[in-house]
C-alpha cells in the first residue's frame, strides 16, 4: 500500500487463493475479475440455457462453498433464473436440507447404495420427461 498507494487487501478475489491475482493487481494495476463470471461470457452460458430443459452439475464435494461463489453454484443460480431444472451430482453431498432444496435432484455418486441411487437418477428422469 505504502508503494503503490493502492489498498487491495479488501478486494474480492484477494483472499487465500487470490495470492498471484493480489500480485498483478498490485504490482501491475491487473483487474480482478470472477472467473466464473468470465468464462460464463466467454462461452456465452446464458444464451446455451435457451435451449436446455436441466442443468446437470457434477462436484466432487457439494458442500455450502459449492455455492458461495464457486461455479457449481453460480451454474446452479444462473440456471434457476432461466426456470431451468437442476441436477447435482456429487460424489458427497453435505448440504443441509434447506440448501438441497435448491436442486430438483441430488444423487451422489460415490461407493455405496448403488441401487438406490440408480431408482433416483430414473426417478429424476422421469420427472423431466413428465
Amino acid at each position: 500500500e505504502a508503494k503503490t498507494g493502492r489498498c487491495l487487501r479488501h478486494l474480492p478475489g484477494t483472499g487465500a487463493a487470490g495470492g498471484t491475482a493480489f500480485g498483478l493487481s498490485a504490482a501491475l494495476g491487473a483487474e480482478i475479475v470472477s472467473g466464473f463470471q468470465y468464462m460464463a461470457a466467454m462461452s456465452n452460458l446464458e444464451s446455451q440455457l435457451d435451449w436446455c430443459d436441466c442443468v446437470v452439475i457434477a462436484e466432487g464435494a457439494l458442500d455450502q462453498q459449492s455455492l458461495s461463489g464457486k461455479a457449481t453454484g453460480e451454474i446452479m443460480k444462473m440456471a434457476r433464473s432461466h426456470g431451468k431444472k437442476v441436477w447435482a451430482l456429487p460424489a458427497r453431498c453435505f448440504l443441509s436440507t434447506e440448501e438441497r432444496s435448491l436442486f430438483d435432484s441430488i444423487v451422489e455418486t460415490s461407493q455405496g447404495a448403488e441401487e438406490a441411487k440408480l431408482a433416483d437418477v430414473k426417478a429424476s428422469a422421469l420427472k423431466l420427461l413428465s
